[in-house]
């Protein structure tokens, strides 16, 4: 069984109050192409994982996604697959 995740109920409320704020669609992609996603969350994940004691944890590979899956998933072998709805700076940024 996996622990609880205490940070989750307020992570999600953040990215409403954020999208609300800017007046975004969350779910309209603005992506094109797995390396555009790859090529944003790289960075990001670069430098924020050395403050939350992740600096030896290699950022997750990117992938295209599995035929029929309709949402991003992050796989426990450190992997993320984004299918071309998910495709969104919002989504890649959660």
């Amino acid at each position: 069984m996996r622990p609880r995740d205490s940070q989750r109920s307020r992570v999600y409320a953040w990215e409403r109050a954020a999208v609300q704020e800017a007046k975004l669609d969350f779910h309209e992609p603005d992506i094109e192409a797995v390396d555009e996603c790859r090529n944003r969350a790289v960075p990001i994940w670069t430098s924020e994982r050395g403050r939350y004691g992740l600096q030896n944890i290699p950022v997750p590979a990117i992938e295209r996604p599995q035929m029929g899956q309709r949402a991003a998933i992050a796989h426990p072998d450190h992997r993320i697959t984004h299918p071309c709805s998910a495709r969104s700076r919002w989504v890649i940024l959660h």
